[in-house]
This record gives C-alpha cells, sequence and structure tokens, in this order.
C-alpha cells in the first residue's frame, strides 16, 4: 500500500500521541450506548430540531412518528437504528444534517429508496473498521499499534464526521448507479439490508483506495465522488455547545498525558498497548456502570 505515484510499498506508521487520543475519544463514543441521560436527550433534540427546522410548533419527543416520516429512521424509536453505533452514530447523524440539509431531505425519500438513518450507521461503522475502532466482529479495534498511510488526516475529531458525509455522498452514487442497472426491480420498494451492505463494502473499498495514497488533507479525497467538493470546501458548521453540555471540539476534550523517553521501537509499541488497555478498560467500565 501507499502513494500510488512515488510512495509504493511504504508501510506506513503508527498514530502519534495527538492522533491516539482523537482516535481514543472516538472509540469511546462509538461505545457509549444512548441512554436517557440530559446529555444523550439533548443530543437527541438538537437532531429533532435539525430535521424539522421548517416546520414549526412540534414539540420534541424521544419517541414519535415524526422520527419515520421526517428524520428517516426505521420505526418510531430513533434508538433502534442508532443502536450500533450509539453516540457517535447520532452525532454523525447531527453533523449531516446541519451541515447538509438539502442533501438529507433529498436522500431521505418518503418512497423507495434506502432506510435513510440504518444506512447512515452503516457507512459510518464502515470508517470505524478503517480507523480501527472496531473490528469486523465488533470487538474494539487496536489502531494504537496499527501501520497506516492516513494517521495524519486526523487533525481532530471533525475530520471523521467530514469523511463521513464523504463517504454517505459516495453511497448515494452507488446507489443511485445501483437502480439503474435494476430497473425490473419495483422502485417505490425499499432496497434490502443485503444491497446495503454491499454498497456500503464497495464505498469502503473505494475509500482506502483514497486513503492508502497517504492523503494530508480531507480535501485531497474530493475526488471520490461528485459531491466531494461540497462537503471539504463547505466550511463546517461549529458543532460546539449543540448538546447543550459539551462540545465536539478536540479543545473541550483537552487530556494531559506525559511523554516518556522511547528508546526503541518495541518500548513505543509497549506503551501504546499500555495505555489503549488503560483506557479502553475505564470506557467499558463507564458504559456497563451507565
Amino acid at each position: 500500500m501507499g502513494n500510488q505515484s512515488s510512495r509504493t510499498g511504504e508501510p506506513g506508521r503508527q498514530p502519534n500521541d495527538h492522533e491516539m487520543m482523537i482516535l481514543y475519544r472516538l472509540q469511546k463514543s462509538l461505545y457509549t450506548r444512548l441512554i436517557q441521560s440530559p446529555q444523550h436527550l439533548s443530543l437527541l433534540e438538537s437532531l429533532w430540531n435539525l430535521t424539522h427546522q421548517h416546520k414549526s410548533g412540534i414539540k420534541f419527543e424521544p419517541i414519535s412518528e415524526y422520527w419515520k416520516w421526517d428524520a428517516g429512521f426505521s420505526s418510531c424509536n430513533p434508538g433502534d437504528d442508532l443502536r450500533s453505533m450509539g453516540e457517535l452514530g447520532l452525532r454523525c447523524l447531527i453533523y449531516f444534517v446541519q451541515n447538509h440539509y438539502t442533501e438529507f431531505t433529498l436522500m431521505r425519500r418518503r418512497r423507495g429508496g434506502y432506510p435513510f438513518a440504518k444506512s447512515a450507521m452503516a457507512v459510518a461503522r464502515s470508517i470505524c473498521q478503517v480507523f480501527y475502532l472496531v473490528d469486523l466482529d465488533g470487538h474494539p479495534g487496536r489502531f494504537p499499534i496499527q501501520l497506516t498511510l492516513y494517521w495524519q488526516l486526523l487533525h481532530d475529531e471533525m475530520v471523521f464526521y467530514k469523511l463521513f458525509g464523504l463517504f454517505f455522498f459516495k453511497f448515494e452514487e452507488l446507489y443511485c448507479d445501483w437502480v439503474a442497472q435494476h430497473r425490473s426491480k419495483e422502485i417505490n420498494n425499499t432496497c434490502s439490508i443485503g444491497t446495503i451492505i454491499l454498497l456500503v463494502e464497495n464505498g469502503k473499498q473505494l475509500l482506502l483506495g483514497e486513503l492508502n495514497k497517504a492523503p494530508t488533507e480531507v480535501s485531497d479525497l474530493a475526488r471520490m465522488c461528485g459531491n466531494g467538493v461540497v462537503v471539504v470546501s463547505k466550511r463546517a458548521k461549529p458543532m460546539e455547545r449543540i448538546d447543550g453540555a459539551q462540545a465536539l471540539t478536540s479543545s473541550v476534550w483537552k487530556i494531559q498525558s506525559k511523554k516518556a523517553d522511547m528508546h526503541s521501537a518495541r518500548a513505543k509499541e509497549a506503551l501504546a498497548l499500555n495505555l489503549f488497555a488503560g483506557l479502553l478498560e475505564k470506557s467499558v467500565h463507564g458504559t456497563l456502570a451507565a
């Protein structure tokens, strides 16, 4: 793997301290299950307000038919579709609707199409696999010891959400191509979960192909889809205070860490694994306690 023009065969590197903290926070959000806490209800209400921004007088309800008809969920309970991605999945949807509302209304088809929220969660989980936040079996990924050519993309957590938007747009393109090739199928019927999995996997391989060219900015991935420029050139709206409690920016999540002298690659790997194990144990215990 490597840059197709000049870095063929380059093995990549492990994430540095800054990138590892970003990855840990994303992984923690992924494994934080949604509960009826003030923070999660506030996040859910933020998504409600975004999806109903052109409708007045509709009061927020955690469980409502409006989630199904206006927000693209498969049932009245949004938690059913969000369960596989936890808090991170909810934040992905908030980012997408907040920054790409027009595209959201087009992609969330009232008849036919694909289950919007479920497809979004499949896309988000695929990105989590690409960044080794989770493995294919659903176990926590071992990102601290993984060698890749794209860790340098992780300037902050917003990069993950921009990649989600880029990948979701590509998924829409792949779906439209699939419909064009299967005209004999009833257009008004929602496509199957099997088709969603196939399209997401195709998109994942395309994304990996671009990432393995060692991009340094999300803008380097704009050619991945027709609407790529929309994602990479549009300045993302600030997500600070969106849940009334915490911001998504890394400045709010400052974590103090001590840097030790590392005299060998083995010492660095051991430190990474110890840090990963300790943080993950803390995260799992916190989730179980909740």
